[in-house]
């Protein structure tokens, strides 16, 4: 499927796309598929995300599979959030995206993060993530960047390299949270990073996982609330996370952690926005 097609399908269904909230159920062409959006507030955040997921029918898609998958969850969550937008503030909304219509496109900015594209212009932020035959999405409600992602204990079992990816203080927090297994810790400290690396704006590109120190905050409401700091040589090259903390909230969701992150730096628009999230 050439670049065009698959932009045309994605601009399709977005247009066929109607919301219903109370239902959670969208159209898609002649299939219907149960949808779950809900509302996510992450402490210390100042804007709360719109989060769900679907059925993608593969483990973890790839290609114009997955390409195709992305921009379906992409427009579920865009008609959830035109609906609430009565409920949100003009000042919270409007400086984020001013569409002339509403097609959507997803495509990957320079660092391989996904944009949203809403009547070709600059849309708020979101994210994906597959796993176990679901792909998982958030979506920005205000002016953030955020990262979204899903792990399970299968993913962590031995000989998985521990140290390799968490410092012993971050691991132990995780663990008094999650006592019955080394695994489970190690998919919610996993989550945590790697939500927190798509929040940034580069995933794990040239950010390592120990560059990531993960810790609970002593006012935190919810135990499974973080607090991600970018440390090391990465700093180097992303001077503006020198001052700035990564908000995560985590939620264990049928035996999977999702963790959905967020930071109030937004990258700016990359000179080059050259192809479909992969």
């Amino acid at each position: 499927m050439s670049l065009a097609m698959v932009r045309v399908a994605a601009q399709k269904t977005a247009q066929s796309l109607l919301p219903d909230l109370r239902a959670g159920t969208a159209a898609l062409g002649s299939m219907e598929e149960l949808v779950h959006v809900k509302v996510l507030s992450i402490a210390n955040a100042p804007n709360p995300v719109l989060y769900g997921s679907i059925s993608s029918g593969e483990a973890r898609p790839t290609g114009p599979s997955r390409n195709a998958i992305n921009a379906r969850l992409a427009s579920i969550l865009w008609n959830h959030l035109r609906a609430m937008r009565p409920a949100l503030t003009e000042e919270l909304v409007e400086p984020v995206f001013e569409p002339r219509r509403h097609d959507l496109q997803i495509v990957n900015g320079d660092q391989g993060e996904p944009l949203l594209l809403v009547g070709g212009r600059r849309g708020p932020s979101i994210s994906f993530s597959h796993l176990a035959g679901k792909t998982w999405g958030a979506l920005s409600a205000g002016k953030a960047s955020i990262g979204i992602d899903a792990a399970c204990a299968d993913e962590f079992r031995p000989p998985y390299p521990l140290l390799r990816a968490f410092a012993i203080e971050e691991f132990a927090a995780c663990l008094a949270i999650t006592p019955a297994s080394d695994e489970e810790a190690a998919a919610l400290l996993w989550s945590v990073k790697e939500a927190a690396a798509k929040a940034i704006g580069c995933g794990f590109r040239f950010v390592d996982p120990l560059n990531l120190v993960a810790s609970v905050p002593r006012d935190a409401d919810a135990e499974t609330t973080f607090e991600v700091n970018l440390v090391g040589r990465p700093l180097k090259r992303l001077p503006w996370m020198a001052a700035r903390t990564v908000s995560v909230q985590s939620l264990n969701i049928d035996g999977i952690w999702i963790s959905v992150a967020m930071t109030d730096f937004i990258r700016p628009y990359p000179s080059t926005v050259s192809r479909l999230t992969a």
